[in-house]
Parts: C-alpha cells; structure tokens; sequence
C-alpha cells in the first residue's frame, strides 16, 4: 500500500471524522480518487430538506442492525430467546447467572431485561423497528400497556402473565425447553393459550419453544429458514405474477441477520409497485428474483423483466416518488440501501442509487436491459 493508499485507507476507515468532514472527505474522493468507467451524473442534495429530493427523512445505516443482531444472537444468556435450552450445562448455566439453586423462570426472564438492557447501551440504543419487536417480545409490557409484535400481532412473550402464571405453578420446569430437556423433566413446557401460524412460513405455533424457534427466523435468513420457502410461501396465491428464481445467483446457503419481517413487507410492496405499473393487465408480471453476496455485501434482487419504468430519468434524479418514498420510509430505511437499475425509456438505461449512505444520488449508465430490477443491498 502507497501513501496515496494509506491516506485514502485512513479517512474512509476514521470513525472519529464529523459529519461535515465525512461528506466533504465524499466529495473529494468522487473528484479525485473514484474515476468511474461509465458516465456518472451527480445532483447535490439539499440537507434541509431531508437525504434525498422528494423525502424528509434521515439515513439509518442498516449495518449497525446486524451488528446488533450478531451480538445478540452470540450472547450467552439472549440467544437462548431465540433457541431451545436442550442441555443442562445451559441451565447450570442461567442458574449460576441467576443464583438460584434450580431453574427459575421469573429471575431468567429478569436476567434476559437486564442483559438485553446491556446491549442496547452497548449499541446507543439503537432505533430499528426490529429493536422495537424485540422489545415487545423480550419485556412484553411497559407501565401496563400491553403491545403487541411481528406482522402475526402476537401478544405473547417473556413478560406476559401467563406465562409468569405457569411458572409459578410449574417451578424449575424450562418453558422452552429441546426434546432432551423435555423427556428429562417430562413436560414438553408452556403451551399458547391459543396457537397461529406463521404469516411468513405457514409454520404453526403452539408451544412456547415454537415461539422462540419462530421469533429467530424473524432475524435470521438461513437453509432452514430460507428466503425461497418465504418467498413460496407469500406469493402461493398470487396468479397475476410468474415468479422464477435465478439459477445462477439465488443462493439458499446464505445466511443474513436481518427484520425478516420488513424484508417481506419490502418485498410484498415492490411486488405491488410493479403490479400497479404493469402496462398489460391481461399478461402476467414476470418476476425473476436473485439472492447472492459480492464485494463483501449481501443483495436480494427483484427484476420485473417486462416492464419500462414510469418516470423519465430526469424526473427520478429530481425527486423520488411517492410510491418509492412510501416503500423508503415505511421498510428500506434502517433495513437495507435501495437502487433501481431500469429502462427508462428514451434510450436511457441506468443504475440509481434511491436510498445509501451517499450524500449525493447519482445516475450510471448501464448496458441495455428489459424491464426495471429493484435491488436490495444488505
């Protein structure tokens, strides 16, 4: 590595740098260092009126939610919210944690609110909308307002009385507890007092373990919680689309620690932004969706093949509309950065960053393509 390198490397790597120092170190870097192989156009935002022309609203970065999600899926006590307790060196455990000489759920439920409450200071506490699930989830209610979570309005969790209830009537019996743990204390732990099944698996919930086990695959993309089963599954009855998934770059080994649940709300509305821009009504939307890491990142892609994009180039790059604001707003912010890659009609085909980091929105023009592809980078 040169000097010019190491320089470079120091400043984009600084996290001490103020917000001032980091846009102007943007600026120069697309000026003198970043020299793009196709043309880029560049439109200066105005600051006051919000990230981007058209939207009021600030930039969450979605790298610190899975930061956050990491750790507490590493936590040694907060992972099991997310897992069933099936050994008994994990009870030895809580209980050595709790200083309890068997299992006790009303001090683990208060060990998980106090560790919880530890890495929520950790991480500044953190304003994701997955922050606020889980608060439901893991405190249940505060100051005696009952608040329910997820897209299924559960109102079950850590803190519900019921389940306190139970525990008191079944003392040192793991609520969640894996098939070994079961057999050993012979109770299969607390039962819902009503059952549902999961909007985004088809999954039926009945035990408390099934709602733990359900409220990680809320967060955690994996094989056997994959984005194609959920995918399958949300769009079953959809006859108006002709769904493909990518031979070459839909990947269902790879794993993401995301709010599954505005993924597919974000889904589910481009689904419907495409329908309601679709120009045939008598032919199907033909939908191709990819799922792959590169340079370091994880995008999930969907290309509404044939289809031309509704607004001319220029009025994008002037002001986001009110369908795409909507989506920003409502899912993309805080959840993942949004570009678009489309036919704009006109002779102009181009990639457009919507919704990232940049201070600047910025137009690439790209090879001719068909349809409109909206791309979420992870």
């Amino acid at each position: 590595m040169n000097q010019i390198e190491e320089l470079i490397y120091f400043f984009t790597h600084n996290k001490n740098l103020t917000k001032e120092q980091r846009e102007k170190r943007d600026k120069l870097l697309a000026r003198d260092v970043v020299k793009p192989k196709t043309p880029v156009a560049t439109y200066q935002i105005d600051k006051s009126k919000g990230h981007r022309p058209g939207l009021k609203l600030s930039y969450i970065s979605p790298k610190g939610l899975k930061q956050f999600l990491l750790d507490f899926n590493q936590d040694e006590i907060l992972k099991y919210t997310c897992h069933l307790i099936d050994t008994q060196e994990t009870i030895n455990q809580i209980r050595e944690e709790t200083n309890s000489p068997e299992y006790n759920f009303d001090k683990h439920r208060l060990l998980i609110a106090d560790r919880y409450k530890a890495l929520k200071e950790r991480h500044k506490w953190p304003k994701y909308k997955m922050v606020s699930l889980m608060n439901a989830y893991l405190l249940g209610d505060l100051n005696g307002m009952f608040r329910r979570w997820s897209s299924n309005c559960i109102i079950d969790n850590w803190n519900y009385i019921n389940i306190r209830s139970w525990a008191k009537d079944n003392p040192g019996i793991i609520p969640n507890p894996g098939k070994n743990i079961a057999r050993k204390q012979k109770n299969n732990g607390y039962t819902l007092p009503k059952a549902f099944i999961a909007k985004h698996s088809g999954n039926r919930v009945y035990r408390f373990g099934d709602l733990v086990l359900f409220f990680k695959s809320l967060f955690h993309i994996r094989r056997d919680n994959s984005l194609r089963s959920i995918i399958e599954h949300v769009t079953k009855n959809r006859q108006d689309i002709e769904l493909n998934f990518s031979e070459d770059n839909f990947f269902d080994n790879i794993e993401l620690l995301t709010d599954v649940d505005k993924l597919i709300q974000a889904f589910l509305r481009i689904v419907k932004i495409c329908a309601e821009n679709h120009s045939n009504s008598e032919v199907k939307l033909m939908l191709d969706v990819s799922f792959y890491n590169k340079e370091g990142y994880t995008f999930f892609v969907i290309h509404h093949k044939n289809s031309v994009y509704g607004k001319s180039l220029k009025n994008v790059m002037e002001r986001i509309g009110e369908e795409q604001s909507n989506l920003i707003e409502s899912q993309i912010n805080g959840l993942c950065d949004l570009f678009i890659e489309a036919d704009f009609g006109q002779g102009e085909y181009a990639r457009v960053n919507l919704w990232d980091e940049a201070t600047e929105m910025r137009d690439t023009r790209i090879e001719k393509m068909n349809g409109v592809k909206y791309l979420l980078r992870f």
